[in-house]
C-alpha cells in the first residue's frame, strides 16, 4: 500500500465477532459430523484385537530357512513334472522357505523322517 504525504493509511479492519463466530461453528459442526460417520465404525474384540497383535508379532519374527539333503538318495518331489522323486547328493538343497512358525511348528519332525535337515540362513522382519 502506497502513502502519500498528509494521508493517513487505512488500517485493515479486525475479523468481526460474527465472522470469528462462524468459523467457529463450523468447525465444531465438521467435529460433530466426523463422530457422528465414524461412532458406528465396530471394533475387534478383544480375541481377534489378540490374535492380530501375535500375528504382527510373527511378522518381526520371521526366519528363511533351506531344507538339505543329509545323505545322498531319493527324496519326494511335489513340482517334478512325471515324477514323485528326485535324487540328491548330501546337502543338496531340497526347498527354499521362509516361515513365521520356526522349524517345530513348521515341520514337526516330518523333515527328518524324510531325511532332509533344516537350516536357518536369516531370522527377522519378513
Amino acid at each position: 500500500m502506497v502513502v502519500t504525504k498528509g494521508q493517513t493509511p487505512v488500517k485493515p479492519k479486525p475479523p468481526t465477532l460474527a465472522k470469528a463466530a462462524l468459523v467457529i461453528l463450523f468447525a465444531l459442526l465438521s467435529l460433530y459430523a466426523a463422530y457422528e460417520i465414524t461412532k458406528d465404525i465396530p471394533g475387534l474384540s478383544p480375541e481377534r484385537q489378540a490374535k492380530l497383535n501375535r500375528e504382527l508379532e510373527e511378522l518381526e519374527n520371521a526366519e528363511q530357512y533351506v531344507l538339505r539333503a543329509a545323505r545322498d538318495g531319493w527324496y519326494p518331489c511335489y513340482s517334478c513334472p512325471g515324477k514323485n522323486r528326485i535324487f540328491l547328493h548330501k546337502d543338496e538343497v531340497w526347498k527354499y522357505g521362509v516361515t513365521r512358525k520356526g522349524e517345530a511348528r513348521r515341520y514337526g519332525r516330518w523333515h527328518m523322517e524324510q531325511g532332509l535337515y533344516y537350516l536357518i540362513e536369516y531370522e527377522g522382519p519378513l
